[in-house]
């Protein structure tokens, strides 16, 4: 159901996008990556630039590339002279590549690029056309259609890497903002009882029930708009709140959060970079008390309750 969403519908005309390309050591692609972002990117996929393995046994939860290469997507109304300005400003130094890509061809790029991602030690996610490399380990097996949530991104791994370590077993979990629904999905991979994913974007809820269903969780996932949360008595409030979204969205949802939040429970806060998180995390001050994880140029906060 899901896999549908990215295709394009048959006779529609193919939309042409921009594709960004380079090559830039480890520590650089950090810096590089909210760059992209910040100019306006779609996707910005990493992969190595020298045909490295995927990851490091000795070090699992490091980025895995010495030297990375990045390729961004940009829309079809993309000012090219002016990205190619800022990129020489903001990257000086390092050849870009610039190409176009038709919406077929971008769906194929971008599914060639989705490689299985080891998140911690047992923990995998698994794009839906490929096989487990761990078929003993917890494998969140993703399709996110038009979904936001691949596990690929910094501000996800950190989401995953966290709940990696919590005990979840039993408890009621909800992910607000939730994409794929990669989080609350392996929320009930990793022993919750059950979870609510709530999104602004009806197809993010298809795409989440339908990987709810591939990875037969589906009978505890109720997935509804933010404005029929109504529904979910009883699933709340969340013993863990997670809520991988826009710094600027977190701010405007501090006191729905942590309504949303039962006495004592755990809040996970990501999606937005270094230089806004002590805004984010002064807006719910006095709320909770925060520890601060950061990866690649992003945060995220780990709240609990004072209450």
């Amino acid at each position: 159901m899901s896999g549908q969403l990215c295709r394009p519908s048959a006779g529609k005309p193919e939309t042409e996008f921009l594709q960004v390309s380079l090559n830039l050591d480890k520590e650089e692609a950090e810096r590089a990556i909210g760059a992209l972002d910040g100019l306006g990117a779609l996707s910005v996929s990493i992969r190595s630039a020298d045909d490295e393995d995927t990851y490091d046994e000795a070090f699992p939860d490091e980025p895995r590339w010495l030297r990375q290469n990045l390729v961004a997507l940009f829309g079809p109304e993309t000012d090219v002279p002016n990205l190619e300005e800022s990129l020489a400003r903001t990257l000086p130094g390092h050849p870009v590549r610039f190409s176009s890509l038709k919406d077929r061809d971008w769906e194929r790029a971008w599914l060639d690029m989705f490689v299985p991602q080891r998140i911690a030690p047992g923990l995998w996610v698994v794009p839906s056309w490929l096989a487990p490399p761990d078929p003993g380990a917890v494998n969140l097996v993703i399709d996110p259609g038009l979904a936001f949530g691949t596990g690929t991104h910094p501000t996800t791994r950190m989401c995953l890497e966290y709940m990696d370590r919590l005990e979840l077993s039993g408890k009621r979990v909800l992910d607000y903002g939730c994409g794929s629904g990669i989080l609350a999905i392996a929320a009930l991979k990793l022993g919750a009882a059950n979870a609510v994913a709530t999104d602004l974007d009806p197809r993010a809820l298809v795409a989440c029930l339908e990987n709810a269903r591939v990875n037969q969780c589906a009978g505890r996932i109720l997935a509804v708009l933010p404005e029929n949360l109504a529904y979910a008595s009883g699933m709340t409030p969340a013993d863990v709140v997670v809520a991988n979204i826009l710094g600027s969205t977190l701010l405007t949802l501090r006191d729905r959060l942590c309504a949303l939040l039962a006495p004592q429970g755990m809040l996970l806060l990501s999606g937005f970079l270094t230089h806004q998180a002590d805004e984010v995390e002064d807006a719910y001050r006095g709320l909770l008390e925060f520890s601060r994880v950061e990866q690649s140029g992003w945060v995220l906060l780990a709240g609990t309750s004072r209450s």
